[in-house]
This record gives structure tokens, sequence and C-alpha cells, in this order.
């Protein structure tokens, strides 16, 4: 949605988002009066981030905090709490009855950015959740399911920093490690921090609000008795002086937390914000306003969909054939099952036994093990921990459940189609269907993770689209027409999209597979030139490149997708072997589903298996690097393969390069940066003139804001010191003459030489601007 007009007091602007169309009223008003943002600012604040926030918000019941006369000058304001939709809400809103004790509540469902606008209309600035999910069913009459994910509320009690909360986040974090899973965390927006677990998919029955709550509680007390000078796990006010309060409550069905990506009604627009874990072990890790979340989005910066798969790059758009509407958001729940340890069956698609029907009741059965006996997973394990100061080890994981069970629940905008459907439906007799399948997922991480690198292996994060393919070279010719007989190949995406006819060259996996039925995961890429060995102990692997890759995407008429193949032709790199001539391989360590994926010799014009890294992993980064490769995957090799879920035994580390910069000009700064920069152009030297590097909008702290727009403010020029400057990217620009250097960190280089995700570290006073060159 473009930002609307502004509307002065009393004054209607109309508009029409995502198909509907709303009356936005007195957007001048301000609302945070200690910076001046109005409702205007809120509006295109949540217009803006939907993308983001959506996915946060997804299938729950939403409650409300407004503040219609705005938050004060000091956010004192007390607002109005919101459960029920307000009685003028339009229709097209959907809804969900929730039977409370006291009354049944009608909750609204945030399910387009047009409902965001809505909300921000009506000055809801903070957007509550449960962690729980309504269960697939009518509009209406939808059932409360399980939580998808856990929460923990780093809370600080009186005389505690915000950088004592991180400290505690990232003890948190290790106990994660040690039981395979991992967190994202939250900078409140208040003062604490939020971190978040993925869990199970909702209706699954495997994992009650009561049983996560015990399991978030005994989290919070193991490392109450490791750190007892700087952690409570205990709600009396008495003892929070000094001590960060490890709020494991939240995770009641009763309860709510303040969403990710929301507002809060505090002095100034502060926003609950998905952070790095780089970024909470900064020292001056601060809360970030809205101006700060959007230039990180801006910039690609989205850590929760880093760790609970947001968007997938194999599914930019609807179907041809879907009917679905390109410019609407359809976002699809994906609820797969991992397969039990003894049982390779498919899960049962039966109601979970003893489900919730209302937020208030808490009395369902636990889920059902692989054998349907009950399982009380917090029994289990509170029994068995063996609790060591800085060493935690639990008899069962208390984050996978008894056997080590697991289901994750991702949400990702795709569209319906046929082909989608029809990749759910039995594969046949003896056939290997994908309806049981689903990729497993890495979590982002760092390198002090990884302990023992003898016990991981270390593979390439390619560029590319992650695809499921299923090989039936075995088939015998159908005895009917062949357009009715099942193809050889097909290929799956993560979001469920069928690929297999946007790629015909991979049709080629029958051939190398030789009679065999298998399941693989791999990744579909296009390669831009070979690139031999560097003597590290990489593997001498082409140079993938996703912009090429992107010509191959969303073809749709046959003719040209033919042309394409020939063109720009895609290969296959196959890294995993799920199931191998109808033997399920998931719960065989990876050291064993890779030596049987090498034994199959994948290899050919358009199918590759990448061999592992055999040097170290500071090796490994810097080979990536070399290669413009996004990072490198650390893998257990001693771990199974959980589909569909996004696991502490699969670490992906992004490259992250350093590149000083010469500055050129800067974009005044708005809201909470008023009076200082909001971002600064930069240029490097290539071909013996300075050319336009992109822009840096993240990694200041307030103080370095202040020094640089004062430094900065004397070198003011009428004349920019480039030629090369995008159009939309000068406007609004103060140019100053290239006399300082400065250092970042970014991501990549784009096509057109811009820097990606690029955070500010600090000036260079030994650097002069002639010697800042392109360092890769």
């Amino acid at each position: 949605m473009a930002r609307a007009g502004r509307g002065g007091a009393g004054e209607s602007v109309r508009t029409e988002v995502d198909g509907h169309r709303l009356s936005l009223t007195n957007l001048d008003k301000v609302l945070y009066p200690a910076v001046g943002t109005t409702k205007g600012d809120v509006v295109h604040y949540y217009a803006t981030a939907a993308p983001a926030l959506l996915p946060v918000l997804a299938d729950r019941a939403v409650t409300r905090k407004r503040w219609p006369d705005g938050v004060g000058a000091d956010g004192s304001v007390e607002p109005f709490f919101t459960k029920n939709l307000e009685a003028g809400a339009p229709a097209w809103i959907p809804r969900q009855v929730v039977a409370h004790i006291d009354r049944p509540v009608d909750y609204p469902l945030a399910d387009s950015t047009a409902v965001l606008v809505w909300f921000a209309q009506m000055a809801a600035l903070e957007l509550h959740v449960p962690q729980w999910v309504f269960q697939p069913g009518s509009p209406g009459r939808r059932r409360v399911g399980d939580p998808t994910r856990m929460v923990f509320d780093l809370d600080p009690g009186p005389g505690v920093e915000l950088a004592q909360c991180a400290q505690v986040a990232l003890w948190v974090r290790e106990l994660l490690a040690d039981a395979g899973s991992d967190a994202v965390p939250v900078t409140s927006g208040s003062k604490g921090v939020h971190l978040y677990v993925p869990l199970d998919a909702a209706g699954t029955g495997a994992r009650t609000s009561d049983q996560v709550t015990a399991v978030a509680k005994a989290v919070a007390e193991t490392l109450e008795q490791a750190h007892p000078k700087l952690i409570t796990s205990k709600m009396a006010k008495s003892v929070r002086p000094g001590r960060v309060f490890i709020d494991w409550s939240q995770n009641s069905a009763a309860k709510t937390t303040i969403a990710p990506y929301s507002l809060r009604g505090r002095e100034r627009p502060l926003v609950a914000a998905p952070r790095t874990w780089e970024e909470i072990a900064d020292p001056a890790l601060q809360q970030l306003d809205l101006h700060q979340v959007l230039q990180r989005l801006d910039d690609g910066i989205d850590p929760w969909a880093d760790m609970f798969g947001q968007l997938d790059t194999d599914d930019s758009g609807p179907e041809p054939d879907s009917g679905g509407d390109a410019g609407g958001r359809l976002w699809q729940r994906s609820a797969r099952r991992s397969i039990a340890e003894d049982a390779p069956a498919e899960p049962s698609a039966a109601a979970p036994a003893g489900a919730r029907s209302d937020a208030g009741d808490s009395s369902n059965a636990a889920g059902q093990d692989a054998s349907g006996g009950a399982a009380t997973m917090q029994d289990e394990w509170v029994a068995k921990q063996d609790k060591m100061h800085g060493s935690h080890r639990w008899g069962v994981d208390p984050l996978e459940g008894p056997r080590g069970r697991v289901v994750r629940r991702d949400f990702r905008r795709s569209a319906v189609s046929g082909r989608a459907a029809a990749v759910a439906k039995d594969g046949g007799d003896g056939g290997s269907d994908l309806s049981r399948w689903a990729p497993m997922l890495a979590t982002a991480g760092d390198a002090a993770l990884i302990r023992d690198q003898a016990q991981w292996q270390i593979e390439g994060k390619w560029d590319g689209i992650r695809a499921l393919a299923v090989v039936d070279a075995a088939q015998e010719p159908a005895a009917q027409e062949p357009d009715a007989q099942e193809p050889a190949v097909r290929l799956v995406g993560r979001s469920g999209r069928e690929l297999t006819a946007g790629y015909p060259e991979l049709a080629e996996l029958a051939d190398v597979l030789a009679g065999h039925r298998a399941v693989l995961d791999g990744e579909i890429v296009v390669l831009e030139g070979t690139d031999g060995g560097t003597g590290t102990g990489a593997p001498g692997v082409e140079r993938t490149s996703f912009p090429l890759l992107q010509q191959r995407m969303n073809l749709v008429s046959p003719a040209q997708i033919a042309r394409m193949a020939e063109q720009l032709p895609v290969r296959y790199f196959a890294f995993d072997l799920l199931e191998i001539d109808g033997i399920p391989l998931v719960n065989k360590p990876l050291a064993d589903r890779r030596q049987l994926l090498t034994a199959l010799e994948l290899e050919s014009a358009h199918v590759h298996t990448p061999p592992a890294f055999t040097g170290d992993l500071a090796d490994a980064m810097r080979a990536s690097r070399e290669r413009r490769w996004e990072g490198v995957v650390v893998k257990r090799l001693d771990s199974t393969y959980r589909p569909g879920t996004r696991s502490g035994n699969w670490l992906k580390l992004k490259n992250q390069q350093d590149q000083e910069v010469v500055l050129i000009g800067f974009k005044p700064g708005e809201g909470r940066r008023e009076g200082v920069l909001g971002s600064i152009a930069l240029a490097v030297n290539e071909d013996g003139k300075l050319r336009y590097a992109g822009r840096v909008g993240t990694g200041f702290s307030d103080r370095v804001l202040v020094d640089l727009t004062e430094r900065l403010l004397p070198l003011q020029t009428d004349s920019c010191p480039v030629e090369d400057v995008p159009r939309a990217e000068a406007r609004g620009m103060i140019w100053v003459r290239p006399e300082l250097v400065g250092e970042v960190t970014f991501g990549e280089w784009t096509p057109d030489h811009h820097l990606r995700a690029a955070s500010w570290r600090g000036l260079r006073r030994d650097k002069n601007p002639s010697d800042v060159v392109r360092d890769s």
C-alpha cells in the first residue's frame, strides 16, 4: 500500500488496500508527543511492515491496546484494552469466537495488510497474541489449538539494564543448544528481551500449553540455580531487584505477549524487534524504533523469518492456474509431522484426543506417542534431568518431547493451486509420495556453537531454490495413455509448490539413479562459471548465482521453459538421501545417509552431489566468501533427518564481510533520529573514480549518530561526488565532500555493485579516501 495522504483534524482520506476501501481519519494527529509521531506514521509503519508482521499474527486471536488520544508526553496515558472486535468493524475482517470463563469473545484475525491498516486507523498501537493458534476449520467455528512456539520473557527488575537481560538470553540459548534447538531474540520495545522457540504445528495434540509452560518453568528454574544472583524464576516482586525475571508463565493458554514487529505504547514509538544473536551479544544493544525497524526490513534483515521460515524463494507468486490474486496475501500453514523413531508411517489425520474448545481450558490430553499411548513429557524429563552449573543434560530432550518426535509450524506466503494439492496425494503402491516429507531446516547460528568440529559436517550454502526430489526410476511403462503415467521425477519446493514443469532438464535424475526409487533433498541452482579448488580442502565447485536463477523462476509457457532450459540450464545439487527403494533413512545418522548418497554416484550434466568440506570451519568460511556463497551449513554427523523441523543440529553460518567506504552524503533522520542523520551514502574507488556503493542505516549508537552528524554537516556541498546514484536513492540526500572514511559489515555485493545489508562499524581515521577500493 502506498503511504496515505495527510488528513487534518476531522478530514477523511479514502484509500484501497487489498481490494478493501478504508477511510483514514486524523492522519496528522500526534500519537507520540515526545517525538511527534503521527497517526499517519503509524498507518505507514503497519502497512510497510505487513509482510514481516502478518506471519507472526497468522491464525492467532489479536488483542489490541488502543491509544486514540495518544500515549501522552511521557508515555503514561493508559490504553483501552480491546479483545472484542469493535461493533462497527468492516464485515470483511475475519473473526473467531473464543469461549472465556465469563463470556464469549469475538476476536479479529489479521490475515491481510488491510486488517493491519484498520487496526492503525483505530489507534491500536500494540498487538498482542497468544502462543497457540486456531485449528483449521470453517470460518468462525475454528477451535483453539496447541502452541506453536515457546516464549521466555526476560523482564529486568529494578537496577537491571538491557545488557544484563541480553546476557541471560545468551545463557538461555546455550541451554537450548544443548537440547538441539534455538530461539529468535526480540528486544521487547519496553525494557527487556523475549525469546521465541519454534514448537509443534497446530492441532496435532503433541504439546499442550500446560506442557510447554512446565518446560519453560523448568528451564527458568535451572538457570536460576546456575545464576542465582542475576536470575529469578519466581513471580514475587520482592525478589526481583537486581535480577532478571525469566517469566515462563507467558506460555499459558490464557495469556498473550506483544507480537514481534508490533509497536509499543511507550514515550517513543519503539517496536518489539526481532534481532540477530550478534546484536544481542553487542554491549551497545538498544531498543529499536519504527524507523530503524523499517530500515532493517528494507535492508533485508528479518531474523524472525530466518528462524520461522516466513518466505520461500521458490514461491514468489501464485501459480498461473491457481486463480490467486498476485496482489493479495494468502498465508498458508504447512504442518508436517516427522517420522517416529521406529514407525515410518504417515501421521494420522484424525483429530487429536482432548482438543481444547477455548483458551481458558487446559484440560486436553497429552499428545500421543508413536504407539498411541499418552505422552507425559514433563514427568519424563523433569524426573531425569541432571542439573550442573554451566552444563545441562536432559534425560529426554525437553524441546523435542518423548521419543524425539517433533512438529514445527512454518508460515509462508503461497498460492493455492491444483498442482500443489496434487503433490500431497498418495504416490501409489510402493512409491515414495511427498505428503510425508518436508525439508529439514537449519537454524541461524554462529561459529561459537561448534564446540567439536570433528562431530560436524560442513557444506556450502547454495544460492538457489530448496527442493525435494521424488524419483521413481524403476517404474514400468504405463499400460494406459502415456500422459496418465506419473512422471519419473517430481520436484517440490519448501512451500509445497510443485516445481517439476519448470525444470525439465532435471528429469535426468531418473537416468542417474538407474532403476532406483529415491527421495532426495537438495537445491536447484544456476552456475555462472567454473571455480576450482583452493587448497583449503574446500570442494571445487562452480559458483552459483541467484540473480541468474531468477530468470528461470515462475515461467509459464512450455515453449519459454524449454528455450530457457537450453540457454540457462540448472543443476540439482543433491545433499541428502531420505529414502531409497522404499527404505526410509530419516532415522539414520547424517554420516550414514551421506555415505549412501555418495555411493549412488549422482553425477551428470544437470545433477551433482557436492562434496563436504574437509578443512576446518575457518577455511570453509574463507572459501565460501571467495566463491561469493551465502555462507556454509554445518550439520551434526549423528543427526537424524526431521522433516519440517528447524533444528539446532543444522546451523547456517552466513558470511559477513568488511568493507572500507567513503562517506559521500546522508539523509536526515526522522522520528527518534530527528536532528541527526538517518542513513549515510557510501562510495568506493573502482577504475580510478568513486562509484556509489549504497547506504548504511543501522549499527549506530546514539552517541555515534551525534558525532557523525557533527562531522558531516561542515562538509556539505551542492554537487554529488559520484555520477551513478539511482534517482530514488538521491532524493532527499545531503551531499558532502568525500573526506571521511568508514567501515561497514555487509552480506554481499548486489549485481549493481551496491552493499547489501550493510551495518556501521566505525570511522577509519587512519585511512585516506583514495585508499578505499572494493575488497571483493
